[in-house]
């Protein structure tokens, strides 16, 4: 299984403003800006953080999606069996619920971006 569903594409827009309105209407959380790179997480009420790191290098754009487990909360105790992270691709058995609000909030920014969807 990949851990993290990635995505390249071109894009010669505004990169930052479109991430950042999308991360603000979206709750996401910024967590590590630099110039080139930034790094989202959303923390759904009882489900695991979505995280979405974008990297850019001029007009070539590198995102990152996953969802990652919570197996520092106690209150979680099965989250030793959950794998470290998870791609937000649909399909198979882990974290299905936060995989799918993840896809419902990341595709809104890639639709912005002229990209396609994650399935």
């Amino acid at each position: 299984m990949q851990l993290r569903t990635i995505r390249n594409f071109r894009y010669t827009g505004d990169l930052w403003a479109i991430v950042d309105v999308w991360a603000q209407e979206n709750r996401f959380v910024l967590q590590e800006p630099t110039d080139e790179t930034r790094i989202y997480y959303r923390s759904p009420l009882l489900l695991a953080p979505i995280m979405v790191e974008i990297d850019r290098n001029g007009t070539d754009i590198t995102l990152m999606a996953w969802v990652r487990n919570l197996k520092s909360n106690a209150a979680f105790y099965i989250a030793h069996l959950f794998p470290n992270e998870v791609e937000l691709r649909s399909g198979g058995f882990w974290a299905s619920a936060p995989r799918a609000y993840g896809r419902k909030w990341v595709n809104k920014l890639l639709l912005q971006l002229e990209q396609p969807p994650i399935q």
